[in-house]
């Protein structure tokens, strides 16, 4: 007796890889200057165009460096980058700033990334 599976499968896929279709990680520039102005009052007198511009530089080097391992773990891997971008700022004289303010910010730039998630239109 033989055993047949019928599968329907899509008559497509469509893939992004570079945000030509969906707009959703394109320029987080964007982003962490949005998500910083928001928390201002909380690290304050530290401009939010600073600490924001501190996070994304510490973000492109942890990313440029991570395992793919990372990739599976991107709320973790956002608390860390944060946490590093407050321990530069501190670094370099800053104030402190803690840990849980950055685990905060870290949450809500994911928050922000899937609310700002659009289809591009006419694709």
């Amino acid at each position: 007796m033989a055993v047949t599976a019928t599968t329907h499968l899509p008559r497509a896929m469509l893939i992004d890889m570079d945000d030509t279709i969906l707009s959703a990680y394109g320029r987080p520039e964007i982003a962490w200057n949005t998500i910083a102005r928001e928390f201002a009052d909380e690290f304050a007198p530290l401009p939010p165009e600073q600490v924001a511009a501190t996070v994304l530089a510490y973000a492109r080097n942890f990313w440029a460096n991570a395992e793919p391992a990372w990739r599976l773990k991107l709320a973790e891997a956002r608390h860390l980058t944060v946490k590093g971008g407050f321990a530069a700022l501190a670094a370099a004289g800053h104030k402190p700033l803690p840990d849980d303010l950055a685990i905060r910010i870290a949450d809500r730039f994911t928050a922000y990334r899937e609310e700002e998630m659009f289809i591009f239109p006419g694709v």
